[in-house]
Order: C-alpha cells, then structure tokens, then sequence
C-alpha cells in the first residue's frame, strides 16, 4: 500500500511539474510600433504580423491618462501600405492616415491615402485620396512619397509633396477634398482649435487659417522679426514649421542655431528670439496640451530620446530643456526604438519597442508613470493546477491508510499480554506464547504449539494471522520456511477449550477480532512495527508538506 502510495505521489509530482500552470504562451506573431499622437489623451498604432501570413494587421488604440486602453481600430496591412500617420485633432479626436501605393507602380504613380477618424463623438471615414503625381520633369514622374497631415475638430488637410512642387488637399464642409497645386514650399499644423496652411511667398509667407470652413482667414506676413537688420549678406533663415494657437498662429524658423518662434496668440502678435537650438537637426514646432509652446526634434529614424525645449509663457522668459522626455526607470531596458507623441500633465508620450525574452512588445510610456502594455494580446497556457490539486489526495489517502493499518496493528500488538509458560491454561478468552512441535499440523489443520511442557493446538478461524516475513526487512531470512519452522516463536489469542481432540490436548480458537503472530516474538514484533509506524507516519507527513508546498504555487 506505501509503495503505490509513494508512486501516485511520484507521478503526481511529475504530472504537476511538466503540465502547464497557466504560463503565458510563446507570442505567435511579431509586433511594431508605427504612430502615436497626443499627450494625455493619446493614440497609438502597432502593426501585427503572424508567423506564415503575408499580410499583417493595423492596431489602433486610445490610452487615457490614467492607463485605460480602449481598441479603436483593426485594420488588415498589406504589402501595399508604406507609410502610417497618426494626429490629434483635440478634445480626444486622432486622425488615422494610411499611405498606400501598388508595387507594381511604384516608380509610375498610383499612390492613395485612405483616411479614419475617430474619437468620444463616434467614428467616421473620410474620402480617400487618389494617387496625383507631381513630375520632377516632362519624362520624369514620381510619386507623391512625401506627405504631411494636420487636423483639428473636423477640419483635416494633407500635403502630398515630390520634387519642388505639393499638393495641398483640403477636406471641405461637404466632405469633399478640394485639391490645390502649388510650386511654392507649403507647411501645414494645427493647435487652437483649427488648421494652419503656410506657404511660402518670398521672404515671409502667407497664413491660412481655418481652410475650408465659413471662419477661413488669410494673412500675409513678413520674414521672422528676430533676424531682420542683420547682415544681407547672411544666410536667409528657414521656416521649419508651424502650429494654429487660439486666435492665431506660430511659426518656427531658424538659422543655424539660433531659432525664431513669432506668430499671433489671441489677436496679438508676438515673438520669441534667441530659441537656442543647438543639439537639435530637424526643429519643429508644436503645442502642449496645456497650450505651452515647445520645439522638438522631427523623428526621421528610429530614436531613443529625443530634445525638447519648452518656450516660456511670456517672450523674454527663461527657456527650459524638457527633462521628462524619457522615463527615469530604466529608460534603455530592452527599447530597440521609440515613437515621439505629444506633452501633457505626466510628461511626453512616447511609444517604445521592446524586445524581452526574445518577443517584441510595443509599450506606452508617459514621464515617470508607470508603462502600458499595448502589445502583443497575451496568450496563456491552459492551467491544470485546478485538476491536479484535488488528484493529490488519492497518493495521500494510500499513505494515510498505511499509516492507519501499521497504527492499529502496532495497537494490538501492544495488547497482548501472554500468560506464562507455568501458568495453567483458563477456559476462555487468553493470550499465549509457545514454540511450534516438531509435528506442527495437527490432523485436523491445527498447529500444534509447544507451552512449557504441554502441548497446545491452535485453530486459525477468521483471526488476523501476522507473519515475521511481514514486519523483517528484506535483508534477513523470510519465506515459509522460516516463519512456520520447528521451534519458531507463535503468539495468539483466542478462546481456549479443554475439550478432548485425540490426545486431550488443549485448543485455542483463534477467530475473527482475534490475532495471531507466528514467526518472531512479541519483542521483536512490536520493535518492528513501531518502526514501519514511525515511517508510515514521517512518509504521510512529508508528503503532505511536499503537496502543500507545491501545489501552493
């Protein structure tokens, strides 16, 4: 019974170590980051592509401040799609684009954009974009690779550009895009509520406003203020960049390190000089949640940091260099790259690819708060420990009744008290000891069992019977052998009769409830079955502490 114990137990253990508990499966499919926009409120675009499928997966989600993910979109990807964008249009709107463009036409056009928007209010798709190329020559024709996108509310205009020429799309009220073609430099950003279209016309440029919706305004303006009176003959500094702001507009431009920050904020105009860009190639504008202006690095490849300069609230003030631009903790843990989003009350929002343990995982970090998991969606292990648990208690159970039945058996053991040997049998219920006769089997299936000096036959009617074979370890002589010998000890108890059997000799009775131990001595009987107690009771209890421990996890 021990041994089928300490097997069950055995295979329990095995069962439990090798099944699964839940774990989180190996990920079947790799993921990337491709776009985040937004501060507190931000959007976030991975792409997902399994082992053995061509084409992958477009994941769109929103991420509030306090960690919420919300799935916006799930789009399919081909092998079409080259480029994705993502951009805030305020108060929690984002606006999806997807650059499209055949293969097979690749060098000859066919380009398009295709469009989602969504946000709080609902979601809506607007009109895709058909591929118009603009020529770098007669035979020469390229397509639009080049593009930027600016929303706010529900205004949203592209700017598709190739060569020195671009295609300024605007969405009308209508829905509709209203194509504009132009050979001047154009720059598009949004912020305060509304678009902001900048095209360049000699040395300032002209401001549109809103296009497309019945508040449209238009302005020209000058160079940047910051460098005029300087020497002709330096070179002309560049706008990089600009952004809507309420009742107004901002524009960034530079020359070498210095940079310029001039526009109109509420009706008034103002401006920013000595913006010190050293440290920074590609200076672009933007605007924080809280409306605060800062300059930022344009992301061209992938990045692991990236510097920011925030603009005082006023012109004249100190300007500061954003140091919660990546996460304290363990900024470089396994991040491959990073995409840069918008500032907001934690910090900047950036979309981190890591690599951990071998799987790609695309991460969601603001400051110091604590990252988002994006991707992939985990997968786990089927758990057996619910099944397995239970099952540890049949190894138990075998153990606990061998534990009871050498506990009961090293009882009745101890019960017995043999008469001596020159004590005189009494009729009824006693305990004898003796040594087997030479002529051991009575005629009748007795033994015959030698007391003293008289000669006592015991008959075995339903008593337990217990051999020394049962309780000597296999190290010493076992077997019939030597349990029934001449000579060999029995001690048994029973109801002795005096009645005549052949020789007048006394019987004892030996019947069910009764015992009978044939083989070994009382001594040596209760010493070895103390033993097998004690060990039955440490094996129950180890087991218990081994199932506990284990299935404890």
């Amino acid at each position: 019974m021990r041994l089928v114990g300490l097997a069950l137990l055995a295979a329990w253990w095995m069962a439990w170590a090798v099944s699964p508990h839940g774990e989180a499966a190996r990920a079947t499919s790799i993921v990337g980051a491709v776009a985040v926009a937004g501060g507190d409120h931000a959007a976030a675009a991975w792409l997902e592509l399994r082992h053995g499928e061509k084409s992958g997966t477009l994941h769109v989600a929103t991420v509030e401040d306090g960690g919420v993910v919300e799935e916006r979109l799930r789009l399919p990807a081909g092998a079409d799609a080259t480029g994705f964008k993502l951009v805030g249009a305020g108060e929690g709107r984002f606006v999806l684009a997807t650059e499209h463009h055949a293969p097979s036409v690749l060098l000859a056009g066919g380009g398009w954009l295709e469009f989602s928007r969504f946000g709080p209010d609902g979601d809506d798709t607007p009109p895709r974009i058909d591929g118009q190329l603009v020529g770098l020559g007669p035979d020469q024709p390229a397509p639009l690779l080049a593009w930027r996108l600016a929303a706010a509310g529900d205004e949203l205009v592209a700017v598709e550009s190739g060569g020195s020429a671009s295609i300024v799309w605007v969405l009308g009220a209508e829905a509709k895009w209203r194509p504009t073609r132009t050979d001047q430099r154009v720059l598009v950003g949004a912020g305060g509520g509304h678009v902001v279209v900048y095209t360049e016309r000699g040395d300032g440029g002209e401001v549109q406003v809103g296009p497309g919706r019945a508040g449209e305004w238009t302005a020209e303006v000058g160079p940047p203020p910051c460098f005029a009176g300087d020497d002709p003959e330096e070179r002309a500094p560049m706008v990089t960049s600009v952004v809507g702001l309420p009742g107004g507009f901002a524009r960034l431009a530079r020359r070498g390190p210095v940079g310029c920050v001039d526009g109109i904020r509420d009706g008034a105009p103002f401006a920013y000089q000595h913006v010190p860009l050293i440290g920074i190639g590609a200076a672009r504008l933007a605007v924080a949640d809280d409306g605060a202006l800062y300059v930022h690095e344009e992301q061209e490849a992938a990045q692991l940091d990236q510097r920011r300069i925030v603009l005082p609230a006023r012109p004249g003030g100190a300007f500061s260099l954003d140091a919660r631009i990546v996460p304290a903790a363990e900024p470089f843990t396994g991040v491959r790259y990073r995409l840069f989003g918008g500032a907001g009350r934690l910090g900047v929002t950036t979309l981190a690819q890591r690599v951990v343990g071998g799987d790609t995982q695309v991460v969601l970090e603001r400051g110091d708060a604590a990252p988002v998991s994006l991707a992939p969606e985990r997968s786990f292990q089927p758990d057996y420990r619910p099944v397995l648990r239970p099952l540890a208690a049949l190894p138990l159970a075998l153990l606990l009744f061998s534990a009871v039945g050498a506990w009961r058996r090293h009882a009745r053991v101890r019960r017995l008290a043999p008469l001596p040997a020159g004590v005189p049998l009494p009729t009824g219920r006693v305990a004898v000891e003796g040594e087997l006769a030479l002529d051991a089997e009575a005629p009748a299936g007795g033994l015959r069992v030698r007391r003293g000096r008289s000669l006592l036959t015991v008959f075995v009617e339903g008593a337990e019977v217990l051999r020394a074979s049962d309780v000597r370890p296999r190290s010493q002589p076992r077997g019939d052998a030597v349990d029934v010998a001449s000579g060999a000890t029995v001690v048994a108890g029973g109801v002795v009769d005096p009645g005549v059997l052949y020789r007048r000799e006394a019987t004892l009775r030996a019947r069910t409830g009764d015992f009978v131990l044939v083989g070994c001595t009382l001594a040596e009987a209760r010493a070895r079955i103390a033993r097998r107690l004690a060990s039955s009771a440490a094996l129950l209890a180890a087991a218990i502490a081994l199932i506990a421990a284990v299935a404890a996890r």
